[in-house]
């Protein structure tokens, strides 16, 4: 059984399906949908919070706003108690008989209800007995307040409790009135509200009565409008008292006048008129704000300018249940589309599917859009579509959960991008291995995590902890160039899916080891072997692959033969060492011997080799780099920096000029130094494009800093010429083109070319200095004492300047020798009519003798070292004059 398991985890079948889930595209985008999912239902979780359910309530605030006004309500009447109506009656609260014969002279004109949202609750004479007489008829209905213990509010003694409501009305967090508290349970007993009674008052002379539905205690009917509970999950509500009472969402009839309104004072003048009144409901109130009966609005904000006052509450309530019950479409108003009075809400399953299909769009859009500005612009239009859907469901009666659904569907896209661009950061796109980065970590914590530090001390011998292998597809550019580069991807995937799977029968064969595979360059793969192992099994293991490699690969109905170098470097615990570069070291050996067998990188061996193999390579990447992608002509390769450092007059301390110095800044060492590297640059002639640049460069700054310097006009700029460059028989064209790229005048550039360069061929050379004295420029012989010229020769060449090597520079001072030797040079080129520029100069004992021996020009340490060009700019700037 234990067998057939293992036959069965070792197949190709199993290798497939691992691939697929762990590898492809397809489980990324289940990962992250899944992701995605996880992620937003814990915020849809959290939405308890006060916060989430603001942003629901401020959606269903605007949306309010949105919605077609309706005319004012011709069956109500408003009796507005105003601050001008108290201070009249110089009294609050007004007495009974003012109240009683308001009610007398409303009834007078046959109202089919009149409600008093004034409490009395106690007599205020006189005129008790009349206001009693008053409130005791059947279609008069007076309010109390419900309230906590000691807000309750009881109704006026003496009136029969089916004749009184109560006023209570419910605010959100945020004090906003939305919702219409219709009756509640109050010590047993069902109570309704002021705007209830009213309306049922006035449907029962309409011949329509209230209906309980005994299937759902949660909705009755008035007429053909069916009126549901609001519930703790209908729309954006989350966090309200669902158990204070049967509630509705309010619908406001319009921002504006709700009915026609008269004053209190005009009642009791006469001034009412008998149509306003006839067969309409009355409601009589307060809207002096001084009496603090006001409240928040959608339309109004949290400010205090423009509060509703309770009665105005109170008809609105009422005539959004006379519009659903009685209003024909006609009867509404001109509506673009259907009124419902009564919101309606999605189930709580529907609520979900909702917000679950937006999340889904959401993901969809991270995924397949793959650019930040289209998925910006995608995004955009879709939260406008997604909030004219809920404005057109809301205009029609139905309160859809906007907030919700655009958070999930913008938490689903950030979700995705995050993950996705996370995933990018670490894994190869085309092939779903880890890349660079992510190996290095993994590398890092093999390296020097814990569990590691415990193995160091727990192995000895051969034993070694970690083994690195570095495998380079070869001859991929020829198969990418020829079949196209599709074929190439599918050619990188098929090699990736075999290292998987020999890389799986490896860890088979070995159960103590583990690995992890890795896409680190373009046709570069790493392989990381940890836990202890003996190099004899990682080589065999390398060779292996080596072998499986060689195997033609079918792409697309076609065999494609290639092989692989592979670099090894092993870990034994006892240094810190970076792995990946000593395998990329020994992989570049391998790859130069050409034996097509794998390499180990050793220390005692061939340390020096690999080096320089390992600087070219980094070194023809740089080069490649700009030559590919814009050449050395544009001002901004910084892989070769140019350096600036100065030449100083001895005889005024003044700078006189500046020699251009090639840098390299390595991606991973940081600045290289030219020794290490011109050397190779040369010999693999890679130095013609470098020196191009650094002369292109120098020339175009020296002439910036002319412009911006007029006091440095006479600045001469010192390139020195490598001899690949030299030997070129085009130089002059390339010399020429910089200069006239540049603007700088051809006196002020100065040619450095060694000794030893010129006197390889003395007729080439003479007839090369020739051509480029044409051109107006000086030359100069550097480090001059150290080669092999003849003093014969030297007459013969049109050069300006002998340029002193530091080597006799740096011991004049304490070697009587050298000091003979400077003086002589000195005299020589003085008798040759040249000038003099020393190098090397770093005390102030060179710079006095070397001025006293009529030397022209120093440069050294002690003016300053190469700077870069923001220094040599500063130092410029500043003007300095040195001195011994």
């Amino acid at each position: 059984m234990q067998k057939s398991i293992k036959k069965i985890f070792s197949s190709h079948l199993f290798i497939k399906i691992h691939h697929f889930l762990f590898r492809s595209e397809h489980f990324r985008g289940i990962s992250v949908t899944v992701a995605s999912f996880v992620l937003v239902f814990l915020l849809l979780g959290g939405n308890q919070l006060g916060w989430f359910q603001s942003i629901e309530l401020k959606m269903y605030d605007w949306m309010m706003r949105q919605r077609p006004a309706l005319a004012p309500d011709p069956r109500l009447l408003i009796i507005s108690i105003s601050e001008a109506d108290i201070q009249k009656h110089n009294s609050w609260p007004l007495s009974d008989a003012v109240v009683a014969q308001t009610l007398k002279i409303i009834a007078a004109h046959k109202p089919t209800a009149i409600g008093l949202d004034i409490y009395r609750d106690v007599p205020h004479p006189p005129g008790q007995a009349a206001l009693l007489e008053q409130l005791q008829a059947s279609n008069v209905y007076s309010v109390f307040k419900v309230g906590k213990e000691n807000t309750h509010v009881p109704p006026p003694k003496g009136v029969d409790s089916s004749h009184f409501g109560f006023s209570d009305l419910v605010l959100d967090s945020d004090r906003v009135l939305r919702r219409n508290l219709l009756y509640l349970s109050d010590y047993g007993k069902t109570q309704y509200s002021l705007a209830l009674r009213l309306t049922m008052y006035y449907l029962w002379q309409q011949g329509v009565v209230m209906k309980n539905n005994p299937k759902n205690p949660e909705e009755f009917k008035l007429g053909d409008l069916t009126v549901v509970k609001l519930t703790q999950n209908a729309g954006g509500y989350r966090t309200f008292d669902n158990n204070a009472g049967y509630q509705t969402l309010l619908s406001y009839r319009s921002k504006g006048a709700i009915a026609r309104e008269v004053s209190l004072s005009d009642v009791l003048d006469g001034k009412l008129k008998a149509e306003w009144v006839k067969d309409k409901i009355v409601l009589i109130g307060t809207t002096a704000p001084s009496e603090k009966d006001m409240y928040f609005t959608p339309f109004t904000g949290q400010t205090t300018d423009g509060m509703v006052p309770g009665v105005m509450i109170h008809a609105h309530a009422i005539s959004q249940l006379l519009t659903g019950a009685l209003d024909t479409p006609q009867q509404r108003g001109n509506w673009p589309l259907r009124y419902q009075a009564i919101f309606d809400f999605l189930p709580e399953w529907a609520e979900a599917l909702w917000i679950v299909l937006w999340l889904l769009s959401g993901v969809l859009l991270g995924w397949f859009i793959k650019q930040l500005i289209r998925q910006f612009i995608f995004f955009s239009i879709a939260g406008g579509l997604l909030l004219l859907i809920g404005l057109g469901f809301f205009i029609q009666g139905i309160w859809l959960p906007v907030a919700s659904a655009f958070l999930a569907f913008s938490l689903a896209l950030i979700s995705v991008i995050t993950i996705r661009r996370a995933y990018l950061a670490l894994y190869d796109n085309l092939t779903g291995l880890p890349n660079r980065t992510l190996f290095s970590q993994q590398l890092r914590k093999a390296q020097y995590g814990p569990i590691f530090s415990w193995l160091r001390k727990k192995t000895s011998g051969k034993q070694i902890e970690l083994a690195v292998l570095l495998l380079d597809l070869e001859r991929f550019k020829v198969i990418n160039a020829v079949l196209g580069p599709e074929t190439g991807d599918r050619l990188l995937q098929a090699f990736a899916e075999r290292l998987c799977t020999q890389n799986h029968l490896f860890n088979q064969k070995n159960p103590q080891v583990r690995s992890y595979l890795a896409r680190v360059g373009g046709t570069e793969f790493a392989l990381l072997l940890h836990r202890p192992l003996n190099s004899e099994n990682t080589l065999a293991f390398a060779k292996k692959i080596q072998h499986h490699i060689m195997q033609p690969f079918q792409v697309q109905t076609q065999d494609i033969f290639t092989y692989t170098n592979i670099g090894i470097a092993l870990y034994h615990g006892e240094t810190d060492r970076a792995l990946l570069r000593d395998a990329h070291a020994a992989m570049n050996r391998a790859k130069a011997l050409a034996k097509n067998t794998p390499e180990i990188f050793e220390d005692a061996t061939g340390m020096d080799e690999i080096e320089h193999f390992q600087v070219e390579s980094d070194l023809r990447r740089s080069v490649r780099r700009y030559q590919v992608g814009f050449g050395f002509t544009q001002g901004t390769v910084v892989d070769f920096p140019v350096y600036y450092q100065p030449v100083v007059s001895l005889k005024t301390g003044k700078i006189a000029g500046f020699e251009a110095l090639v840098r390299w800044r390595h991606p991973d060492k940081g600045l290289v130094s030219p020794i290490k590297f011109i050397a190779i640059a040369e010999e693999t002639g890679l130095i013609v494009s470098i020196g191009e640049w650094v002369l292109i460069e120098a020339c175009r700054q020296a002439q910036r800093w002319k412009d911006q310097y007029p006091e440095y006009e006479d600045l001469i700029l010192s390139v020195n010429l490598s001899g690949k460059q030299f030997e070129q028989t085009d130089l002059t064209e390339r010399v020429t083109r910089a200069l006239e790229n540049s603007g700088l005048a051809p006196h002020s550039l100065k040619l450095e070319i060694t000794e030893s360069m010129m006197m390889k061929d003395l007729s080439t050379t003479e007839a090369a200095l020739e051509r480029l004295k044409a051109l107006d420029i000086q030359l100069s012989i550097d480090d001059f004492g150290t080669g092999y010229s003849s003093l014969a020769y030297l007459t013969q060449f049109p050069t300006n300047t002998l340029k002193i090597d530091k080597a006799f520079i740096t011991n004049m001072t304490l070697s009587s020798q050298d000091r003979t030797i400077v003086r002589t040079i000195t005299s020589l080129a003085h008798d040759l009519k040249m000038d003099v520029t020393a190098e090397g100069i770093e005390e102030p004992e060179q710079f006095k003798h070397l001025r006293s021996l009529g030397c022209e020009y120093g440069q050294g340490y002690l003016f300053a070292k190469p700077l870069p060009v923001e220094e040599a700019e500063a130092l410029l700037a500043s003007n300095p004059i040195f001195s011994p």
